[in-house]
């Protein structure tokens, strides 16, 4: 690969579009799904990759603290999938984790 765009992804939706995704993996592959020989041909492809980018912080009791990396790749393949349509291919990268925050107010709770 030749170039990196970065993409921000982050979102406070459901995880439907992550089950969605997780569905067509064979279709719009993200890196992590691939295998090396996979990435390979993937990468003789294109000179394109986009990263999603999440925050790993708490989602409440019943929410994965990869919420916002979760859906960010979930999206991202979506993108990529478009992206394809027009006959433009690249890779969904593999999230990165970035992100501070403050649920609490006051900087005592720094969840990330």
């Amino acid at each position: 690969m030749k170039c990196v765009i970065i993409i921000a992804a982050l979102a406070s939706t459901s995880f439907l579009a992550f089950s969605q995704t997780r569905g067509r993996a064979e279709n719009s592959p993200a890196m992590l799904d691939m295998t090396f020989p996979e990435f390979g041909a993937a990468a003789a492809k294109t000179d394109i990759a986009i990263l999603p980018i999440g925050s790993i912080e708490e989602h409440g009791p019943k929410l994965p603290l990869a919420t916002d990396s979760i859906l960010a790749v979930a999206q991202l393949v979506d993108v990529q999938r478009y992206l394809r349509a027009g006959g433009i291919e690249a890779i969904v990268g593999p999230p990165l984790n970035i992100g501070i925050t403050n649920e609490a107010g006051d900087w005592t709770r720094d969840g990330t």
